[in-house]
């Protein structure tokens, strides 16, 4: 084997398929869009959270409460705003 055969099996062997390349960015793309969904989701609880608890407390109800129904209240907000993808 001379010089210019083994630099073509290493490029070869080190140079990624272009396939697999497309697989594994869609993949992070995936993924980004799955913790974006995921970020929203949460600060729209934590802020039914707190807007479920200020309810409560100028309401003189149980602030447990309160917040317990804003966070399923912010939850269902979020599923209404940011559905998940069918595929």
């Amino acid at each position: 084997m001379d010089k210019i055969q083994a630099d073509a099996i290493i490029r070869a062997l080190l140079t990624p398929d272009p396939q697999h390349r497309a697989d594994v960015a869609f993949r992070r793309e995936r993924e980004a869009r799955q913790l974006l969904r995921q970020r929203r989701m949460a600060w729209l609880s934590l802020a039914g959270v707190v807007l479920g608890a200020t309810c409560a407390v100028l309401l003189d109800q149980r602030l447990v409460v309160g917040a317990l129904w804003g966070g399923i209240c912010g939850q269902l907000l979020g599923h209404a705003l940011n559905p998940r993808p069918l595929a």
